[in-house]
């Protein structure tokens, strides 16, 4: 009598599929929160370093010229941004307060790349206290898409004369900014907004 063999056909059954997908269902729902937590911190980490990128570079302006870049065709500038005038117009939508707690209030409001990139202000170049830039190299928007700030309006003249921090700020992952724009010396960050401070030296 012969016997019978019968052939193991390849692949999956319904069952081995079904635990197959809820493995990988359960791996992805633990994984997912890690990943995006990574995602977040490094968004967090890189606006750190770039505010203090533009702040030493502003810090390095006033070392030489003698005075913030405040100094504006319009007339006194109030708020510095990052990117250039096109991208303020474009990005400057994205804060979800734009007057909160008066980052967008006052007269003039210009770019970085203008004073710190190129002396489109017309700083003195010559004498003991002149342009020597450029300072900065392009720095664009924030993280979440949103340009840097910085409140010249709180510290024109001296900080010693103001008593106000002058400060480079981004908005954070809410995009609201919830620290005041005159900083006094004894004030501090409020929120997730991330600030860096501009040494006078």
């Amino acid at each position: 009598m012969r016997k019978v063999h019968h052939r193991h056909e390849a692949g999956f059954t319904l069952i081995e599929g079904v635990v197959a997908i809820s493995i990988v269902a359960l791996l992805a729902a633990i994984l997912t929160p890690l990943v995006v937590q990574q995602i977040d911190e490094a968004k967090v980490s890189r606006a750190r370093n770039e505010v203090q990128v533009v702040a030493a570079s502003i810090g390095k302006f006033y070392k030489d010229v003698g005075q913030f870049p405040n100094q504006g065709a319009g007339g006194t500038v109030t708020r510095l941004f990052s990117g250039t005038a096109a991208d303020l117009t474009t990005n400057i939508g994205r804060y979800v307060t734009p007057d909160s707690n008066n980052w967008f209030t006052g007269g003039v409001q210009e770019v970085f790349d203008d004073h710190l990139m190129e002396n489109n202000a017309g700083y003195p170049t010559s004498g003991e206290f002149r342009w020597k830039g450029p300072y900065l190299g392009t720095v664009g928007v924030d993280p979440w898409g949103r340009p840097y700030c910085c409140n010249i309006e709180a510290v024109q003249g001296a900080v010693a004369t103001t008593g106000n921090k002058c400060v480079v700020i981004s908005a954070g992952p809410d995009g609201i900014f919830q620290t005041d724009s005159v900083l006094a010396t004894t004030d501090d960050v409020q929120g997730d907004d991330i600030v860096a401070l501009v040494n006078q030296r």
